[in-house]
């Protein structure tokens, strides 16, 4: 009995190599399951495509930039990621994208230093607190003040990307009340998901090459969990042969 579970294992293993090494796998562009390492995908063409991806939006649609708050926005269009999950949640880290040139950073203070290096960035600037007005709120309350400041700068920003066309399309993470505060200075504010939309129908090279490395990763996770399926396996079990799929490659 104990060499026959060692030849199922063995078995087991044998298999999810050979899946790892199938037919899609191999024709996935670039880096595969088996073979990725450092800089087989060109992540500044990436991040270059990306960028011009967003601006050729703006330009057809004639806006001057773009403010984002959507931080999968933010990593499309500039390639800066900074706690993810956490920003998902908060809008105080932004990105202004023009029509023209690199993209403006606000970024969670003493993080500046992640953007380091990133071409598709012109400047990096440590993000503006806001506080949101809270009903019965006095008129000029802290909450209408720490808006205003940020709107001030927002404008200014817009002042030198376009001159005195103060028009900027928005996501849907910048919140009613900041948009409102754009419009008490003079900035026209106008829907973004459209621009954002059509900036990722079209998938990059690069962008094919990082989803099948994916798709790849995940089959092979899903495949070992599938082949540790047995009565009395805890959820925390089951997702260790992915986590060493995941790990390993």
């Amino acid at each position: 009995m104990h060499m026959a579970l060692e030849h199922t294992v063995g078995s087991r293993d044998r298999a999810a190599e050979d899946y790892g090494r199938s037919v899609f796998a191999r024709a996935s562009m670039g880096r595969t399951l088996s073979d990725h390492g450092a800089g087989q995908i060109d992540m500044r063409a990436l991040r270059r495509n990306r960028l011009e991806r967003v601006q050729q939006q703006l330009r057809y649609y004639g806006i001057p930039a773009i403010l984002l708050a959507d931080p999968i926005n933010i990593r499309y269009a500039t390639g800066m990621r900074n706690m993810q999950p956490w920003s998902m949640h908060s809008n105080l880290r932004m990105a202004l994208v023009p029509a023209e040139g690199g993209a403006m950073l606000f970024e969670y203070p003493g993080s500046e230093h992640l953007a380091a290096n990133l071409e598709t960035v012109a400047e990096v600037r440590p993000a503006r607190s806001r506080a949101w007005p809270a009903p019965g709120d006095a008129a000029d309350g802290m909450g209408e003040r720490t808006l205003r400041l940020w709107a001030h700068e927002i404008a200014a920003a817009l002042h030198a990307i376009g001159g005195a066309e103060l028009r900027v399309a928005i996501d849907r993470h910048v919140d009613h009340f900041s948009a409102l505060a754009l419009g008490t200075v003079g900035v026209t504010v106008l829907p973004g998901q459209a621009i954002m939309r059509g900036a990722q129908a079209v998938k990059t090279p690069e962008e094919i090459a990082c989803m099948s490395i994916s798709i790849a990763v995940a089959e092979a996770g899903l495949y070992r969990m599938q082949a540790a399926l047995e009565p009395g396996r805890s959820e925390i079990e089951l997702c260790d042969p992915a986590r060493i799929v995941l790990c390993k490659r």
